[in-house]
């Protein structure tokens, strides 16, 4: 990422709970909504289950289904803090000029700190 990148401001609005599952990885059940982006899921069925592994990384994906069949979404990889109190999420699959979340961020320097401390490890967040 470098200076010139579009960089703006969202909010990140997560609910729900925590738990450790069968096998002791921690889990997240609950919704998920990151203001301002658009997807292809109705705001009233944006639950996830997010399982993530022993480094805080997991797949956010949005499923549900229809009258026809069921759906996925996925959205992208999320990087977290053993208790979300910091998040990193790297939209799409492409580590090629990605499009990169981070919270809590106040400032360009705080985006840059953050990034690198979650993320700098699988993509240059430079």
């Amino acid at each position: 990422m470098e200076d010139t990148e579009d960089i703006r401001e969202v909010s990140i609005h997560i609910d729900g709970e925590i738990k450790k599952n069968l096998t002791g990885e921690k889990e997240f059940k609950g919704k998920f909504e990151i203001e301002g982006i658009e997807i292809p899921i109705p705001k009233d069925k944006r639950h996830v289950v997010i399982n993530f592994n022993n480094k805080g990384i997991g797949s956010l994906v949005y499923a549900d289904f229809d009258s026809k069949a069921p759906y996925t979404y996925g959205y992208g990889t999320i990087f977290t803090k053993d208790d979300f109190s910091e998040v990193g999420i790297i939209k799409g699959m492409s580590t090629e000029d990605p499009i990169v979340i981070v919270a809590p961020a106040k400032s360009k320097k705080d985006a840059y700190r953050l990034s690198n401390e979650l993320i700098g490890e699988y993509i240059d967040v430079r």
